[in-house]
C-alpha cells in the first residue's frame, strides 16, 4: 500500500491562478481542443503529468493499493512517496517524525540538484530519494556524497496501448523532434543530409504538441531524430519506441545549471535495440547509414513492453520501497 503525495495544483488562492493561465495557455499552444483526453490529464495529475500518471496506472495493473494527497493524517498509508512539490516534501517529513508513516520516498521531480532546496533531501526522516535515471543520481551525489547509498533510480514507464503502432501504415517519413536551444535553424546541416538523401521528414517541437499528434506521426514515421541537450528520462523517446519507432539521438554529456557543470545524457535508456547516438554530422551520417542498413534488427517496441511499460515501472518502485 503506497501514498502518493504531488505539488497541490489549488493549495492557495496565487497557485489555483498561476494554474488556469497555465492551462488555458497550454490548451491552445498544444492545441488540446484536438485531444481532450490529454487536456484531461492535466487537470486530473499534478506534478510531472506523465510520471505521475504512469505511477497510478502501474499500481492499478499491479493491484497495489493506492491514495494520493490524503487529507488526514489517520488515511496514510505507511509508504508513503513524494513525487514532486516542496511543501509536500516538509509536510511528509513532519509526518514521518512523529510516527504517522514509516517509510518515506522523495523524488523524482523535487528539484534539479539538491542545492534547490536547500539540501533538504539530507534529512534523517527521508528514507529512500529516487532520481529518474544514473547521471541524475551522479550529479545529486557531487553535492551530497555523504547519503549516496539513499539513491535509487526509477523511470516512469508507458503505456503501450495507447503508444502503440499502426497496422499497414503506408506513409513512411523521419520524424525529427527538436526541444530548446535547438531550433529548426540550429539544425540545418543535419537537414540539409536529409534533403541531399532525398528522405521526406516532418518536424515536432517540445511543447508545442498533443499526444493524440505525436502519435500520429509516429504511427507513420520510419525512425524518430531527437535533438536535446539533456534528458533525466526521455519519456518522448520512450512513447517513440513503444510504437516500433528506432532514434538517432544527439549526444552530449554536459550541461550548465546556475553556474554549475552537470555530467549528463541525452538519452539514459537507449539500448542496442531502440536505436544510436551521434556526436557531429560526420557522425550522423555514419549512423544514419548503420541505421538504414540494419533497420529490421531493431525491435523498440518489444524492449518497451520487456523492460519500461507501467507495470513494469511500478514493480520497480514497489521493489525499492521494499
Amino acid at each position: 500500500m503506497i501514498t502518493i503525495l504531488t505539488n497541490k495544483k489549488n493549495s492557495n488562492l496565487y497557485v489555483l491562478l498561476k494554474n488556469i493561465l497555465k492551462y488555458t495557455y497550454l490548451f491552445f499552444i498544444q492545441k488540446l481542443y484536438l485531444d481532450i483526453y490529454r487536456f484531461y490529464d492535466f487537470l486530473k495529475y499534478s506534478g510531472h503529468v506523465d510520471v505521475t500518471k504512469s505511477l497510478i496506472l502501474g499500481l492499478k495493473e499491479n493491484q497495489i493499493k493506492f491514495n494520493i494527497n490524503p487529507k488526514k493524517n489517520d488515511d496514510y498509508y505507511d509508504n508513503v512517496i513524494v513525487l514532486s512539490g516542496l511543501d509536500e516534501l516538509k509536510i511528509a517529513i513532519k509526518l514521518k517524525e512523529h510516527n504517522v508513516i514509516k517509510n518515506l520516498l522523495v523524488g523524482p521531480n523535487i528539484c534539479v540538484l539538491p542545492s534547490d532546496i536547500d539540501y533538504l533531501f539530507k534529512n534523517k526522516a527521508i528514507d529512500k530519494i529516487i532520481t529518474p535515471s544514473k547521471w541524475v543520481t551522479e550529479s545529486y551525489i557531487k553535492e551530497i556524497p555523504e547519503i549516496r547509498n539513499k539513491f535509487f533510480e526509477w523511470p516512469a514507464g508507458v503505456d503501450t496501448t495507447y503508444w502503440k503502432p499502426k497496422l499497414n501504415s503506408k506513409e513512411k517519413y523521419v520524424l525529427i523532434y527538436i526541444k530548446r536551444p535547438f531550433s529548426a535553424k540550429k539544425i540545418y546541416e543535419y537537414i540539409k543530409i536529409l534533403n541531399n538523401r532525398k528522405i521526406s521528414f516532418k518536424i515536432i517541437n517540445y511543447g508545442f504538441y498533443n499526444s493524440k499528434q505525436y502519435l500520429k506521426l509516429l504511427q507513420n514515421s520510419k525512425y524518430s531524430i531527437f535533438f536535446s541537450i539533456s534528458e533525466s528520462q526521455g519519456i518522448a523517446m520512450l512513447e517513440s519506441w513503444s510504437v516500433g519507432v528506432p532514434s538517432l539521438i544527439y549526444e552530449n554529456y554536459e550541461i550548465n545549471y546556475k553556474k554549475t557543470k552537470i555530467i549528463c545524457d541525452t538519452s539514459p535508456y537507449l539500448s542496442n535495440y531502440t536505436g544510436m547516438k551521434f556526436g557531429n554530422l560526420n557522425d550522423f551520417t555514419s549512423k544514419l547509414n548503420l541505421l538504414q542498413n540494419n533497420y529490421n534488427k531493431y525491435d523498440t517496441r518489444k524492449w518497451v513492453l520487456e523492460n519500461l511499460t507501467n507495470k513494469i515501472s511500478s514493480k520497480i518502485l514497489s521493489n525499492i520501497m521494499d
